[in-house]
């Protein structure tokens, strides 16, 4: 019979009624579902919270700061230099495991790291940066330190001295503060238990600053004669006073096209001076002359021509690094009496060897020992050594060239620029790190390397440059790799 107020089972039931057939729910069941999802969902809770909880490391980045301070001023290239970098805790937290990276660009900084002798672990401990650190930062690091800063209380600032050398014209500094953290997280069944891991590294502060650092060029005169060139422009004032700085007051130019010395105190002549044109300092005792502030370098970068008239040219290399003698690449073009082109050029090697040009001298002192064993700066004399092709020469340095002909001299700038010159001191890092690494000797060769001059020579006879060698054997850079 059907129930009057319709309070049967559902129509799903009936069929089972229907067939004689009872299926209660099983309560159980629906219970064990409602709760495991409450649980699962708790849990999770759970173990979010006591993450951020235990890790929190945004927190700490706003606690740490970096600083560098002590900064100098009026640094020049070439100059030792010290400043102070900080790292201090400004939370209510203790910051565990710290320590500092430090990435150095346009200075040497080893004086830095033998400050100490305290052994890895201990508060204070210095060391170069490993390899895994140099590229925490982003173009790299060429040199820099770690030290180790370990506990750092709340409040607390702790502080090192940095000690360097200018290197470049400016000098860079980076500092990233770095803790290793021993982090709690929830593990084992549910996420119940506490579990601890090391090593994790995060940045907490960081800091950067620039010394601007001013080239230092002086000219170093020996007692005696020097014959110098000079590879920047200087106003006339500042070219007189730069003469007047002479103790002795000797300069002289030699003219070719009257073969006479011209006295540079004298009249306008000090509008001989400029790059590429070589000339006489005499001095009784060594001096150390100081250029002008204001003085304008030829650009490398660029050519630079020098006029070469009949007879015994005084000449000089007109940029601030060294050149090659390249025997293709610096060309002659033949000048008219008007000192206009003929459209005839010739490469350096063609023009010497037509006997046009002669071989480039620079000016060279030999001691001289008396009877009685005795030597002086008085009894020092010259000689002419000729330059071969190919070799390098120095800035600041004169040379004589004697020519048949009337000729433009072009240096193509950047072409003959001696490779050594060429590198960044980040490059020049990694060839130092290239060279422990292998157990090379200082010229990049297998130790113990034996060379018939002593060191490795270039083709005039002298010590080559260490970099220019180092390039010249191993032109792949495995340094870079």
């Amino acid at each position: 019979m059907e129930d009057p107020f319709d309070l049967s089972a559902p129509s799903i039931f009936r069929k089972s009624q229907e067939n004689g057939q009872k299926k209660p729910k099983n309560w159980g069941i629906v219970a064990g579902i409602v709760f495991g999802v409450i649980l699962f969902g708790s849990v999770i809770i759970f173990s979010l919270s006591r993450a951020q909880i235990s890790a929190d490391e945004s927190s700490l980045t706003a606690l740490a700061k970096v600083d560098f301070y002590n900064l100098p001023s009026n640094l020049k290239s070439g100059e030792d230099f010290s400043l102070t970098v900080s790292a201090s805790n400004k939370g209510t937290k203790n910051i565990e495991n710290s320590y500092l990276l430090v990435k150095v660009a346009g200075a040497q900084i080893q004086k830095t790291i033998k400050l100490t002798d305290l052994n890895e672990g201990q508060e204070g401990y210095l060391r170069n940066l490993n390899e895994s650190e140099k590229k925490l930062f982003e173009s790299g690091a060429a040199d820099g330190f770690y030290w180790y800063i370990g506990t750092l209380n709340s409040g607390q600032t702790k502080s090192q001295q940095i000690i360097g050398t200018a290197s470049g014209l400016k000098v860079r500094l980076e500092g990233k503060m770095i803790v290793d953290n021993n982090i709690e997280y929830s593990c084992g069944f549910l996420n119940l238990s506490t579990c601890r891991t090391t090593g994790q590294q995060t940045q907490i502060g960081y800091e950067a600053t620039d010394l601007s650092v001013k080239e230092n060029s002086k000219i170093n005169l020996q007692a005696g004669y020097n014959f110098v060139s000079l590879p920047y422009l200087l106003s006339p004032v500042d070219t007189k006073n730069l003469l007047n700085l002479l103790k002795n007051k000797y300069a002289r130019y030699f003219k070719p096209e009257s073969a006479e010395y011209l006295d540079l105190y004298q009249s306008n002549n000090v509008d001989y001076i400029k790059p590429g044109a070589g000339f006489w300092l005499y001095s009784d005792n060594p001096q150390e002359i100081e250029l002008p502030e204001n003085k304008s370098e030829t650009n490398s970068n660029d050519s630079y021509s020098v006029n070469l008239s009949i007879g015994w040219n005084h000449i000089g290399n007109p940029f601030t690094k060294r050149i090659t003698l390249s025997a293709d690449k610096i060309l002659l073009t033949e000048l008219l009496e008007d000192n206009t082109s003929s459209g005839t050029i010739y490469s350096l090697k063609t023009a010497i060897d037509n006997g046009d040009l002669s071989q480039p001298y620079t000016l060279k002192t030999q001691n001289f020992t008396d009877s009685s064993g005795n030597q002086s700066d008085l009894t020092k004399l010259f000689k002419w050594q000729a330059l071969a092709l190919e070799s390098t020469l120095d800035p600041f340095v004169g040379v004589l060239i004697k020519s048949e002909k009337k000729y433009q001299m072009t240096f193509p700038g950047k072409n003959i620029i001696a490779p050594g010159d060429l590198l960044t001191d980040e490059e020049k890092s990694k060839i130092s790190s290239w060279i422990v690494k292998n157990g090379l000797n200082e010229y990049g060769d297998t130790s113990g390397t034996i060379y018939s001059g002593g060191v490795p020579l270039d083709k005039s006879g002298n010590a080559q440059n260490r970099y220019d060698y180092i390039l010249s054997k191993n032109p792949d850079r495995p340094w870079n790799r």
